[in-house]
């Protein structure tokens, strides 16, 4: 990548990361934000029916069950989202129960409602009116689960709805009110959710797509190890984000358990960041990093194991020390990506385009969060874009091994084919032919050594060039022409009867005997051909003989003449 072009390309990322950032401040943070509940209550009587997130002060009634007159409770409001781990004026741990209420005013009474909740914590019960209108897990039995849920409200006879939110947390080691409800008119709601699930069934389908092709790439190039890092990446993204993205898995697994959903989600999780960056080390290898390499992927395969073998409460504990891996990794991945850069390494607007992906991401996942993550749609980008990379490295390697392969089969002064090129053909003829119409000439220059003798072996050399020109010229596609010696050449004509070879002898003759000007030298060369026409059952070896002795002949005959034999 030219140093100009380089330039330019970050500059142009550089704004649209930057009007990412000031269309999410206008946009997304305003939408989460549009209506919060002030001292538990929201007055919607100028609300349009359009999405909304209840977030905003809410009251909260720790250790409580709903059901018990929360009137004679002493409740405290907290703004939702809201954690109970980060709560320092909760006297209990994030493993408990509790009670948040809101109350929506102003409604229209003959509406209908619909709300859509992302997940809470491990289990819930939603009443809205004095009605249980959803619920995740069981309360009571203490049994977790992770479902995103749909439904429908009303409010009563004079537009109010009492909310309220009984939610508890027995297993996961964060608790609390995650993310706020949100309503809107009910087929806005299924609309919105369909929706979604729809572009997050996209993105699930095209990362497992990817990763399977890659593995299947990487059964026929064994030593492509970066290939199989890359599948296994596109692999465990596709994991990862069918577990957690809408909760699709849900839609195929019904009675998956919430134990193995949480384990799965935190096996893929772990392994994304380190599998990347071994991807990332052998795309660009680096001596110096090897060691690195070795011990990242006894980690990786530690991390994958650990939250399949241990309890909930002691495999989210390695979130933390995972963080500084996560460091490492990215350190590690910016200093490569960067390398390959300046050094011009093929696929670096691509690279660029990837990482302006997931800052956007970024910014919107710490900058202006909500239950929709743009985290899934920007690793997708980094798949297309490393997909290419790797594309592109194949289709280069495989014009670089054409090139190989054409040099190895021609001849490098003439560029015509060689003699060993020409041995394998006609071999592979004489195996397969179905027809007799063929028929082989050996052609021998006449007068061509003194010319090299007197003149030298550049004279020579330039004389060999200008013939060969002239004889390929003469040819069908279907002929094959290859210089089979010093100056001794081979041509199998194909799908020509005896007069059409007999004319196209002395087609050759006539170009080979017309005069060749090098520098101010005006040289001339004769040719005897022999011909021998293909016999069914003959050899190769049987059928390039018959053509050198009929070529003898020719010689013997007078030179500058052909002979079938």
């Amino acid at each position: 990548m030219k140093i100009k072009g380089m330039f330019f390309y970050i500059i142009i990322l550089g704004l649209i990361v930057l009007g990412s950032y000031f269309w999410m401040d206008s946009h997304v943070y305003s939408l989460v934000e549009r209506m919060p509940l002030v001292d538990e209550t929201l007055d919607l009587s100028e609300w349009e029916g359009e999405r909304i997130n209840l977030t905003g002060l809410w009251r909260f009634y720790p250790n409580t069950r709903y059901g018990v007159n929360l009137k004679d409770q002493r409740g405290m409001l907290k703004q939702v989202p809201h954690s109970w781990e980060a709560d320092a004026d909760l006297d209990f741990s994030p493993y408990g129960v509790g009670v948040y209420t809101g109350k929506l005013t102003g409604l229209d009474p003959n509406a209908i409602y619909g709300f859509f909740i992302y997940d809470e914590v491990t289990a819930y019960n939603l009443y809205i009116n004095g009605v249980q209108v959803a619920k995740n897990g069981d309360v009571d039995q203490k049994i977790p689960e992770w479902r995103p849920v749909m439904g429908a409200f009303v409010s009563d006879g004079s537009g109010r709805a009492e909310i309220a939110m009984e939610i508890s947390n027995e297993h996961y080691y964060r608790g609390g009110f995650w993310n706020p409800i949100k309503i809107g008119r009910y087929d806005e709601i299924v609309q919105n959710m369909q929706r979604h699930q729809f572009v997050s069934a996209f993105v699930v389908s095209s990362l497992f797509a990817m990763g399977v092709f890659f593995l299947g790439v990487f059964v026929t190039h064994r030593k492509r190890i970066e290939i199989l890092y890359f599948a296994l990446v596109c692999i465990s993204m596709s994991v990862y984000d069918f577990l957690i993205v809408d909760r699709l898995i849900h839609q195929l697994a019904n009675a998956i358990s919430w134990n193995l959903l949480v384990r799965l989600e935190y096996a893929s999780g772990y392994l994304l960041l380190p599998l990347f960056c071994l991807f990332i080390l052998r795309l660009f290898p680096s001596q110096k990093l090897n060691f690195f390499e070795k011990g990242l992927v006894v980690i990786s395969i530690t991390l994958g194991a650990i939250p399949m073998l241990l309890d909930n409460r002691l495999y989210t504990l390695v979130f933390s020390p995972y963080k500084y891996l996560s460091v490492i990794c990215i350190v590690i991945i910016s200093l490569m990506l960067i390398k390959a850069i300046r050094e011009g390494a093929k696929g670096s607007y691509l690279m660029l385009t990837a990482c302006a992906a997931i800052a956007i991401a970024l910014i919107k996942e710490f900058g202006y969060p909500n239950e929709y993550s743009y985290l899934p749609f920007a690793g997708l980008v980094v798949v297309w874009c490393f997909s290419l990379i790797i594309i592109e490295g194949f289709a280069t390697t495989d014009r670089r091994n054409q090139v190989l392969e054409r040099r190895i089969e021609l001849d490098e002064l003439t560029g015509l084919y060689n003699r060993p090129y020409i041995l394998s053909f006609i071999e592979r003829f004489t195996k397969s032919v179905q027809e007799e119409n063929a028929y082989l000439l050996f052609l021998d220059l006449d007068g061509f050594k003194p010319i090299n003798d007197t003149y030298g072996h550049h004279v020579g050399d330039r004389v060999l060039v200008v013939i060969s020109e002239g004889l390929r010229t003469a040819l069908d596609h279907n002929d094959v022409i290859a210089r089979f010696g010093g100056d001794e050449f081979l041509i199998l004509a194909q799908h020509k009867s005896s007069e059409e070879i007999r004319a196209l002898a002395l087609k050759l003759i006539d170009i080979v005997s017309e005069a060749i000007i090098v520098g101010e030298l005006d040289l001339t060369v004769g040719v005897s051909i022999g011909i021998s026409p293909y016999v069914k059952g003959y050899l190769s070896k049987e059928w390039i003989a018959k053509s050198d002795q009929a070529m003898y002949l020719s010689k013997r005959g007078g030179r500058n003449r052909y002979t079938v034999l």
